[in-house]
């Protein structure tokens, strides 16, 4: 499995992008707890190496002070993550549930499932916290994701580079045959 950024989608590429993604999911690999535990911790860690380019690029494109930045970004993706790995085994959990009279003496439950695939579309304005969170959040949920920041006002600037620097750093933490379903895209 191959992951790959470009700086722009050409539209035929969509339809191997989803095959992609979605071949991934099948193959089953995002479902153990284990690995989406891992996937999270991994996260992490990208964003604590990264934290000073992520925070320059911020300052640079965004005007964002060094504390604004670390505050509303980089802390607050890993608080959320955080609290993703800590509630991930009680997320999971099948939940009793009350039993139809017609299906009496059965038992029901509600079993958590993934998904399967989820684009996640972030905005130019907080492009590691509305990038980063929903792609944990659909990571810790079971699902292979396909990220994109949906609008950059000026695509040369820094914060345009982010997704694409995430996923070079992604790739480093995860070699592709770790099956890095993250798969970040412009």
């Amino acid at each position: 499995m191959t992951m790959h950024v470009t700086p722009s989608s050409d539209v035929s590429e969509i339809p191997a992008m989803v095959t992609d993604v979605r071949e991934a999911f099948r193959s089953g690999v995002t479902r153990p707890l284990d690995w989406r535990r891992g996937q999270l911790k991994k996260m992490i860690a990208l964003l604590e190496e990264n934290e000073g380019d992520l925070l320059e690029a911020l300052r640079i494109d965004l005007g964002k002070p060094a504390a604004e930045g670390f505050i509303t970004d980089i802390a607050f993706v890993i608080g959320e993550i955080k609290m993703m790995l800590k509630n991930l085994n009680k997320w999971n959990k099948p939940e009793r549930v009350s039993t139809p009279l017609v299906a009496l003496p059965a038992k029901s439950r509600r079993i958590p499932e993934p998904v399967g695939v989820v684009l996640v579309i972030a905005p130019w304005n907080y492009p590691v916290q509305l990038l980063l969170v929903p792609v944990a959040g659909a990571i810790a949920a079971g699902n292979a994701v396909r990220s994109v920041v949906g609008y950059v006002r000026n695509p040369h600037t820094t914060c345009a580079e982010i997704p694409r620097h995430t996923c070079s750093a992604y790739r480093r933490r995860c070699s592709t045959r770790d099956h890095g379903i993250a798969r970040p895209a412009l």
